[in-house]
């Protein structure tokens, strides 16, 4: 990133972090619901979620998001924060979905015209940030592919869940290893890379997606920690799970309390 004129807000906090450290002064990171965002650049949603940079001065957290170019100094914060998700000493941005936060929109024309638009305006405010742009070509024409013929967001949704569900087994193994694009080329992966896979192609159809995580979900063989993916259709949130050989469309093969669940835009992990 020093060596670049641009980035994604990730990679903007990355090098504000550092540089703050490589002088003594104690930075960490921030990821929030925010609104008021549409104002960073074209294509962007009012309401994201979104991270940003802290530092700490004279004993006290200042906001600092060099990204928004809104913001002329430390302490100023453009973007309205609707609900603190997390404080991280340190952020991985594998940028896992396929997914760019960076504060304009980077397909060309040219590409635009042949795939389909992610920022779906028949959708509230606060569901665009399940809808954050898909920005690997190979997720978009496989997306496009799926969903090719389908006239209904519920007929899209089944496609591209059967697709996976059938073509994609489950391997164990902890947190993400290949993200949305390495599962596409993958005959396996586990309940994380299978949701990011899942999530990417559903936003590139047009259809808002998000993660459930919950750390006690009850198999039949055990009680352990998942991860799975929801596409929202028709007005609800249906569950898309393909980990288990007993998971169907809107039916997941465990138990939870699901009061419990933490819901997410970006898997953090």
């Amino acid at each position: 990133m020093l060596d670049k004129k641009e980035g994604n807000g990730p990679d903007i906090s990355h090098l504000f972090v550092a540089l703050c450290r490589a002088v003594g002064i104690e930075a960490r990171y921030k990821r929030a619901l925010v609104t008021n965002a549409s104002g960073m650049g074209d294509g962007i949603p009012d309401t994201v979620e979104r991270i940003y940079a802290q530092v700490k001065i004279d004993g006290k957290w200042l906001d600092a998001d060099p990204a928004d170019k809104r913001n002329t100094k430390i302490g100023q914060l453009t973007i309205k924060i609707q609900e603190d998700r997390e404080t991280y000493s340190e952020y991985k941005n594998e940028n896992t979905t396929g997914v760019t936060l960076a504060d304009r929109d980077t397909t060309s024309s040219q590409e635009s015209s042949s795939t389909v638009s992610n920022f779906n305006n028949s959708y509230p405010p606060e569901m665009q940030q399940y809808l954050l742009p898909v920005n690997s070509t190979a997720i978009q024409a496989k997306a496009n592919e799926l969903i090719l013929g389908k006239t209904t967001d519920y007929e899209k949704a089944k496609a591209i869940y059967d697709w996976v569900n059938n073509n994609k087994g489950y391997a164990f193994y902890y947190n993400t290893s290949k993200g949305a694009e390495g599962m596409l080329n993958a005959s396996s992966g586990n309940c994380c890379d299978l949701a990011h896979l899942l999530v990417a192609l559903f936003r590139a159809a047009g259809l808002p997606a998000r993660y459930k995580h919950n750390t006690a979900c009850t198999f039949s063989s055990g009680t352990y920690g998942h991860v799975w993916p929801q596409v929202y259709v028709d007005g609800k949130w249906i569950d898309a799970d393909t980990s288990s050989l007993t998971d169907s469309f809107g039916n997941v093969a465990f138990t939870a309390n699901h009061d419990n669940d933490k819901v997410y835009a970006i898997l953090p992990f």
